[in-house]
């Protein structure tokens, strides 16, 4: 099995086809037109060689296919369309050996570095991570970079097949080492996969009195509890009308803290002054990324109104009138 002049079961299937086609036309053909219209005595050779005539179309017709399959299965590569990549397998002929790297996280988050002896080389860790690498290469060149895929180099420091480079993440990705070698061309290592720990916003909860109207003068405690997985920049009761941001009040956050529980006091009068009207309450809790900058968390506005001076005056007339009819 195998071994035969058509080696593969594609080959032998076309030369079963052909075969078959052929032997059905010589069936189609009627003997007696075959025939001479004399010497009915001699033996006709016409069938015959009729028959070998239709073999041969066949084989000839067919020689196309056979030798398209023979070319795809041993022939040279064909050559790819124009504008298409060559870079869609990754030619890894280069190896880091004691391999290690220091993840220094970014400064806002207040973590200590972390350093990974002996790691293959794929990690996790924030966007704007600092990274040290140093490694062994298994074979010499004349520079070398640290390419992240799809984005920036880093030139790093070469000596003899030691290697020594800070680069930081931007993100998830990944990166490789990439050796110049030449005239010998350039050598690379295998992509490192980099997994981005997320830095979520802030989470949040609010809670203050169920009220419908505040007077100017009168007071409003908003407790706000939040906290951050790396820390909170400020937390602020914020006063809008019609989606106008009309004043900003801080609550009293501590440095340096990833979590805060406190009360703001609200008093119209005291931090929007004449202001009144349908407002809208709303605690923002921002974090302290200094990366992508910080993100906030708003809570549910609490809706509520407040009286203004034309309010009261007509309420004060209201007031005197329904006192003269009485």
């Amino acid at each position: 099995a195998g071994g035969g002049a058509f080696g593969s079961p594609i080959e032998r299937d076309l030369v079963d086809r052909h075969l078959a086609d052929a032997s059905l036309l010589a069936s189609s053909v009627d003997p007696v037109l075959l025939l001479p219209l004399r010497g009915l005595g001699r033996r006709s050779l016409a069938g015959p060689a009729l028959l070998l005539l239709l073999l041969l179309l066949a084989v000839v017709l067919g020689s196309a296919r056979w030798t398209s399959a023979w070319d795809r299965l041993f022939g040279a590569l064909p050559t790819p369309p124009a504008g298409a990549s060559s870079s869609a397998v990754e030619v890894v002929d280069l190896e880091l050996r004691n391999l290690r790297l220091e993840l220094i996280p970014p400064a806002y988050t207040g973590r200590e570095p972390l350093l990974l002896e002996g790691t293959t080389g794929d990690f996790q860790a924030l966007a704007g991570t600092r990274v040290r690498l140093q490694a062994d290469l298994s074979r010499s060149g004349r520079g070398a970079h640290v390419q992240w895929v799809g984005g920036a180099k880093t030139e790093a420091d070469l000596a003899r097949d030691a290697v020594r480079v800070d680069f930081t993440v931007p993100g998830g990705g990944a990166w490789k080492v990439v050796l110049e070698r030449g005239l010998a061309g350039t050598s690379q290592t295998r992509s490192f996969r980099v997994e981005v720990v997320p830095d979520r916003p802030p989470d949040l909860s609010v809670h203050a009195p169920a009220l419908t109207e505040l007077r100017p003068d009168a007071t409003l405690a908003v407790d706000a509890s939040t906290s951050d997985d790396f820390g909170l920049s400020r937390v602020e009761l914020v006063v809008e009308k019609g989606g106008r941001v009309l004043a900003r009040q801080p609550f009293d956050l501590p440095a340096d803290t990833t979590s805060y529980d406190g009360r703001v006091d609200f008093v119209p009068r005291a931090l929007i002054g004449e202001a009144g009207g349908e407002l809208a309450l709303v605690v923002e809790s921002w974090d302290n990324d200094a990366v992508h900058g910080p993100k906030v968390t708003r809570s549910r506005p609490i809706e509520l109104y407040v009286p203004t001076a034309r309010d009261q005056h007509r309420r004060v007339l209201a007031l005197k009138q329904e006192l003269l009819h009485h």
